[in-house]
């Protein structure tokens, strides 16, 4: 029996293609982008200051 590391297995590769496929349709959308730079620990939410005038 043979070894092949698991990014060369078809379905791995299948895998990488739709979750990339999937992330272009989605990245427009703010809400998952948050989302997700939250969960890995890099989002910075932007503060805004109300329009004030002086």
């Amino acid at each position: 029996m043979s070894f092949l590391p698991y990014e060369e297995l078809r379905v791995f590769q299948l895998a990488e293609r739709l979750s990339d496929e999937v992330w272009e349709l989605v990245r427009p959308w703010k809400y998952f982008e948050n989302a997700y730079l939250k969960s890995i620990g890099g989002f910075q939410p932007k503060h805004q200051t109300p329009n004030t005038k002086h």
